[in-house]
């Protein structure tokens, strides 16, 4: 088998015992997926009875891609289809060697409904790799991170490690592995990889635990050899984006001109501090603030109740229903609202407004400032709306219109420009969130913006931008109370202040 210098790099990579953690990104056609499929391969054959776990988001798009590699490189190797392995991926998705060592192809299409991946959650394996994993979501990752070095690591005096191969992309791949490889001083940086430490890992020899590091490994078309020559030809008539992204291997692809939230103004709202808590003095509503001491006058203080939420609700197929929390002016906390196994006799608006209900309770939010909730009423939204009013929440309804919506969408952009919109950066879900903003791009049109309308946005992501919606919502509720004056009210002393 003849490799390349970048893939060589990769694998010379894996074979140190300290790194557990590899990320070989870059653009296109660097055959990342190729030397996936080489390492799993050799390993299967030199060590009897181990197993990899490889994934991708989906099995249909793994079958398609991952697995003709896969066939290709054993015909590269010259091993003999049922005499070296069986191809069983077609019936359980395996492929079984003769020493007893086994490839398992899987997905890792994570849902709400299923938010520890049940259907990987008991399998054990000696490494694992995941191929384009700029396409799962971060909890996939981890999950998938967790089931290896269980399967003969020790017998073998093997190091648990996880391969993953992806293109650039706005998420949790950007945090943990490009920007580390970007800030590092590591002279191998010139080389195109860089290694950091990253926890520890048992080092079978000494029976010591001791330094682990992650790789990452920067390629692009440009450092594979053997590329088809129109594969390039081809990469350069993408749009200047992807182009960017795909030829280039460039991380800021998103920063174009068109784009809407590209990454450096993402990196740029990014807090790492929660809000603190704002208070105000009644003494100065009874005109007594000048006769108190600092002291007495702490006695007056309350806080000031300027939270907001913004609720997109499910409306059909993948759609989920998220509730987004501001505090301040900082997206504090933003989650699924997951009502469980639905009860055919119960209204579905009625269990989401239960669930809304007990948010907003935990929250601080009581039937007085209801109005600072905020509920996109579209379909199932109306029930939900109708519903929280029957049961005493005013809350506020939002009508998405194209023009409400690309309006609030570019008063957001605004507010995370000039600083007075944050997102904090334990946000779950932060590196999805910031996935589905970066693909919103605008054109000007009578020097008015106008944001891509959400039948694009939903063709680039393949399902509705839920995530960013509910923040979006979340936001021009806090526009609203901050610019309008939203009322608040204040108990001291058992008197109420407006």
């Amino acid at each position: 088998m003849k490799m390349s210098a970048k893939q060589m790099q990769g694998w010379e990579l894996f074979q140190r015992p300290e790194i557990t953690t590899i990320c070989y990104g870059g653009g296109a056609g660097g055959a990342k997926s190729t030397l996936l499929c080489f390492m799993a391969i050799y390993t299967c054959c030199n060590y009897p009875k181990i197993k990899w776990g490889l994934f991708r988001k989906t099995m249909s798009n793994l079958k398609k891609t991952l697995y003709p590699t896969m066939l290709e490189m054993l015909r590269i190797m010259e091993l003999i289809p049922d005499v070296d392995y069986k191809d069983r991926v077609g019936r359980d998705g395996t492929i079984t060697f003769a020493n007893g060592s086994i490839i398992e192809f899987n997905e890792l299409d994570w849902r709400p409904s299923d938010p520890q991946m049940a259907q990987i959650g008991g399998r054990e394996y000696t490494y694992a790799g995941i191929d384009e994993a700029g396409e799962i979501v971060e909890k996939a990752f981890d999950i998938v991170r967790s089931r290896i070095g269980r399967c003969k690591n020790q017998e073998y005096q093997l190091t648990p490690k996880l391969i993953c191969t992806c293109n650039p992309a706005s998420n949790f791949l950007r945090d943990r592995f490009y920007e580390p490889f970007a800030r590092s001083t590591d002279k191998t940086k010139d080389e195109g990889y860089a290694i950091w430490e990253d926890g520890v890992y048992y080092d079978y020899e000494t029976e010591s635990y001791k330094p682990a590091y992650t790789a990452f490994v920067r390629s692009t078309a440009f450092d594979n050899p053997f590329l088809d020559k129109n594969y390039i030809p081809t990469l350069m008539k993408q749009p200047l984006s992807e182009r960017k992204r795909l030829l280039g291997g460039d991380w800021n692809f998103a920063s174009d001109e068109n784009s809407l939230f590209p990454i450096d103004l993402l990196s740029k709202a990014t807090t790492y501090d929660l809000p603190e808590q704002e208070y105000i003095s009644t003494a100065n509503k009874q005109g007594i603030l000048s006769k108190l001491t600092p002291e007495q006058e702490e006695q007056f203080k309350v806080p000031v109740f300027k939270k907001f939420i913004g609720v997109d609700v499910a409306d059909k197929g993948k759609d989920r229903t998220v509730v987004s929390l501001i505090e301040g002016d900082t997206l504090v906390d933003q989650r699924v609202l997951d009502i469980g196994r639905i009860d055919p006799n119960a209204p579905i608006s009625r269990l989401y407004a239960e669930k809304l209900e007990d948010y907003a309770i935990k929250h601080g939010f009581n039937k007085d400032n209801a109005g600072s909730i905020w509920i996109e009423d579209n379909g199932v939204g109306a029930g939900l709306r109708d519903m929280m009013r029957t049961k005493g929440w005013a809350i506020h309804a939002y009508t998405a219109t194209a023009k409400e919506r690309s309006k609030n969408y570019y008063q957001m952009y605004k507010d995370m420009d000039d600083g007075s919109f944050k997102i904090y950066h334990k946000l779950s879900g932060i590196s999805e969130l910031f996935r589905e903003l970066g693909v919103h791009s605008y054109t000007t049109e009578n020097m008015e913006p106008k944001v891509a309308k959400k039948e694009i946005i939903k063709q680039e992501l393949g399902r509705s931008p839920d995530l960013a919606d509910s923040c979006m919502i979340a936001n021009a509720a806090r526009h609203l109370g901050t610019t309008h004056a939203t009322t608040h009210r204040f108990k001291s002393a058992g008197h109420r202040w407006t």
